[in-house]
């Protein structure tokens, strides 16, 4: 619950979500986070903030013990038709606080990340050094997320929405980045290094013209080579800089990031072998990150056909990252809208345990075999991992909705 408050009313302890400026004009790395001290609350009276908006945690209750895995908990509803999103009524059962608050932290720090790319790409499009103080803390944050709950990396497959700007892509690929590097248990001086690179790697596009970026055709010979060059473009840009993770691993990984196996990528066709391991991480990443989002030209694949795609064509790509991907996310990752009995849809909350290849799924159903929202949604348990049994899966496109609309009505759903 949210709630706005007068700076002068805030206490040590309370959780900052948003100010009364705009981010370009205070000093702030962030407008998230916790009053720990007066001195927190004296630097928003400095940088002229009046009023803040503070989040207020309520407790919520647990999801109703089930017999058993194909049983629902509430008797199925009927279904209505309405385009509007009906609250819950007493009864229905209810997220657990865990997946929510996931759910608002990752939306909360694409956001953040977007936004702050932003900003940067454009002072570099300008020829200026960039300020990454904004970017790390951005990675620091996606880092903490994640290591306060491992379970929380699963919820990254489904980021992409309906958005294809650069900066948001490589928001999103950051994070996918970082909960990689955690799962791969690489030493955590090397975490930050990760993030940065992958938040960078596709810099050079800036300098390409938006008309090419943004065409909603195919390409020209000649505007695909333009596109080819914003490896080498962003890589030059990179190795400017004073920052030696930038100037070294950064501007790396943007050269090599569309490099293949058997020498089909470019700008130098390099061998696997030839490219750097975080590279060749980044790069699985990064097509993943891109087949399950909106282009102009097509609509992006779910989760559970672009991960079943990776793992079943050859595309010069280290098939063990994916299969590591494969096992970080889950072949049907947390966030997957997958249909169950009686065609009905649910999305996919998250699996017991840390086992998301084998374990038990819990299901968030919320729509009837007809696409319309269900009264009263309820969850179920099913062993979905295994390959003896295959589940339909669908994209918000598939139901007429967005990503942000499917996700404001599970959070609507868990704090009514």
């Amino acid at each position: 619950m949210k709630k706005t408050l007068l700076v002068n009313d805030l206490k040590i302890g309370m959780t900052v979500v948003g100010v009364d400026r705009n981010w370009f004009e205070t000093t702030l790395v962030s407008h998230h986070f916790t009053i720990r001290s007066n001195e927190d609350i004296e630097r928003l009276r400095k940088n002229g903030i009046q009023k803040v908006s503070v989040e207020f945690i309520v407790d919520k209750g647990h999801i109703a013990k089930q017999d058993s895995p194909s049983k629902t908990v509430n008797k199925k509803p009927d279904t209505i038709n309405s385009e509007s999103l009906p609250p819950p009524e007493e009864g229905t059962t209810e997220l657990p606080e865990p997946i929510t608050k996931e759910l608002s932290e990752i939306e909360r720090i694409q956001k953040e990340t977007a936004f702050i790319l932003e900003g940067s790409f454009n002072e570099a499009r300008m020829g200026r050094a960039m300020d990454t103080k904004k970017i790390r803390e951005m990675v620091r944050q996606t880092i903490d997320m994640i290591l306060q709950n491992k379970s929380s990396t699963s919820f990254l497959a489904d980021i992409s929405g309906n958005d294809d700007e650069t900066f948001v892509h490589s928001a999103n690929t950051m994070m996918l980045a970082v909960g990689y590097a955690i799962r791969k248990k690489y030493p955590e001086e090397e975490w930050m290094s990760w993030g940065m690179a992958a938040s960078l790697h596709d810099l050079g596009k800036i300098f390409i013209p938006m008309e090419i970026l943004k065409k909603p055709s195919r390409l020209t010979p000649e505007e695909w080579e333009q596109m080819r060059k914003h490896p080498l473009l962003g890589s030059q840009f990179l190795k400017k800089s004073p920052e030696p993770d930038l100037r070294n691993l950064a501007a790396k990984v943007a050269v090599e990031h569309h490099e293949r196996h058997g020498g089909k990528g470019y700008p130098y066709g390099l061998e696997l072998p030839s490219i750097h391991p975080v590279s060749q991480g980044i790069m699985v990443l990064d097509v993943y990150e891109a087949l399950t989002a909106d282009r102009v030209y097509r609509k992006g694949m779910t989760p559970h056909k672009a991960m079943s795609f990776l793992l079943q064509n050859n595309m010069g790509l280290d098939r063990d990252i994916s299969r590591t991907l494969a096992n970080m996310v889950g072949i049907y990752p947390v966030g997957t809208l997958i249909g169950v009995s009686g065609g009905e849809i649910g999305v996919l909350l998250g699996y017991q345990g840390d086992d998301v290849v084998t374990g038990m799924a819990k299901i968030l159903v919320l729509f009837s075999a007809r696409q319309t929202f269900l009264e009263k949604p309820y969850t179920i348990e099913l062993a979905i991992g295994t390959n003896e049994r295959h589940f339909p899966t669908y994209s918000t496109h598939d139901i007429g909705i967005t990503q942000k609309q499917l996700i404001s009505y599970i959070l609507k759903f868990s704090q009514a």
